[in-house]
């Protein structure tokens, strides 16, 4: 770890912050009970199924809003119409890849056999349901289903929709990632995985495909979030709609996500990452550093310092290697081998990147300051963030706070203050 890097004669004032906060739309479903009912009803779903089939409703990893109350209200609604759910993980090589590991994170979100009223039965067992040959990849490759899943009567597949983060096209993450990665479990994961990111525009779908083909998929839940981390609309998906409410869910959820609505940055200061907030630890649709060099950034950040690793993460740094600079407590709290199977099962294992490490908050950010180029002291651009989920309210730098006063995306909400720091160079008036 280092400290002393920045020499006296070269260290900055560093900029007075004003709080500001992004104006986001903020449209939200008001009864998901009602919206699910309804929408089951219409579509007629009961009569695909005979009374007492057991349905096995698969949750996955990722920090969806509600995603408790959510699957406990799709769960009492199969039990009302008289089937008998459980719950299965579906998070590919997640919880360390273990099935214990799975439910501890479901546990983690509230989802446990107590507070859900159904066993949750976990394992890595997969069955091979087929082969699929994309134009790109040379060879055909199996496909994987969780193999207590695919000997239910039916298959509930919950997850939200939104862009990825390593690729683009018209089906991203969403209800056919979710059978492609989740339910594949770690054998699935990394077999689609190891075809590469830049082909999973070609590979989701046929994946997918074959698994609505060969696995007894009976509905899914599409879920798409607002810039405040609430469910903006909730859409219940028969299987044979599955890759075009994925299309349609995926427009909606570009237009809604939240971002920095800054196209250009001197130093973006992160407070913690972590899995909770993005797959990517940090998500890359916010902060602009995309692992594949093929997707174009709407932002441009000449450094990136990251403070601390979330406590709920629980040691997976994954997407560390994004940043330029971090801190040695953040660097403290890396468990390695969380982080190397997830960047690994992924195959993108610059994400697993060690960056700088430089022992306490103040000298961090001047080591990021200092190492920008051709831009004055005097009109550095300076945006920090508690996370890159929950972005309307950012501390800019004053000159920032200027460009932004006038603009119809942006509220002033506070006065020009100095950072300040503690005895260890820590700061203690972060504002979020």
């Amino acid at each position: 770890m280092v400290a002393g890097l920045v020499k006296e004669w070269n260290k900055v004032q560093l900029p007075r912050m004003v709080r500001v906060r992004q104006k986001f739309p903020g449209t939200k479903v008001q009864d998901i009970r009602e919206e699910l009912r309804t929408q089951f009803t219409a579509l007629d779903l009961a009569q695909r199924l005979k009374p007492g089939a057991r349905i096995a409703v698969a949750v996955g990893s990722r920090g969806i809003h509600n995603i408790d109350g959510i699957t406990k209200e799709v769960i009492n609604m199969l039990k009302d119409y008289n089937f008998d759910p459980f719950i299965i993980p579906a998070m590919g090589s997640h919880g360390g890849a273990t099935p214990e590991g799975q439910i501890k994170v479901l546990n983690e979100y509230g989802i446990t056999e107590e507070t859900m009223g159904v066993p949750i039965h976990s394992s890595l067992d997969v069955v091979e349901v087929g082969t699929v040959k994309v134009p790109s990849v040379p060879k055909e490759f199996p496909v994987y289903v969780d193999k207590i899943g695919y000997n239910a009567d039916g298959i509930v597949v919950i997850n939200r929709v939104k862009p990825h983060t390593l690729f683009r096209n018209d089906i991203e993450s969403g209800l056919m990632k979710m059978l492609t990665i989740g339910l594949g479990k770690h054998q699935g994961a990394t077999m689609a995985h190891l075809q590469g990111f830049d082909l999973f525009g070609e590979i989701i779908p046929a994946v997918g495909e074959k698994i609505l083909e060969k696995a007894p998929i009976y509905f899914g839940v599409g879920i798409v979030e607002n810039a405040f981390e609430e469910t903006a609309e909730i859409r219940v998906i028969p299987r044979e709609d599955f890759k075009k409410a994925d299309q349609e869910l995926l427009e909606k959820a570009r237009k809604l996500m939240g971002r920095i609505m800054i196209p250009e940055l001197d130093v973006l200061i992160v407070k913690e990452i972590g899995k909770e907030f993005s797959g990517d630890g940090m998500d890359p649709n916010v902060v602009g550093r995309y692992l594949n060099p093929d997707i174009k950034p709407d932002i441009k950040i000449q450094k990136i310092v990251v403070l601390d690793l979330s406590e709920k993460t629980k040691g997976n740094a994954t997407g560390l290697g994004s940043a330029d600079v971090i801190t040695k407590r953040m660097f403290d709290k890396i468990d390695l081998m969380k982080t190397y199977i997830n960047v690994y099962t992924s195959t993108a294992l610059h994400g697993g990147r060690i960056p700088m490490i430089i022992d306490s908050d103040e000298e961090a950010v001047q080591v990021a300051l200092t190492s920008c180029v051709r831009v004055s002291p005097a009109q550095y651009k300076m945006v920090y963030i508690p996370n890159t989920l929950f972005l309307e309210e950012l501390w800019v730098s004053e000159y920032l706070a200027e460009q932004l006063k006038d603009s119809p995306d942006f509220e002033i909400t506070g006065d020009p203050e100095t950072i300040q720091f503690d005895e260890a160079g820590n700061i203690t008036n972060l504002p979020f």
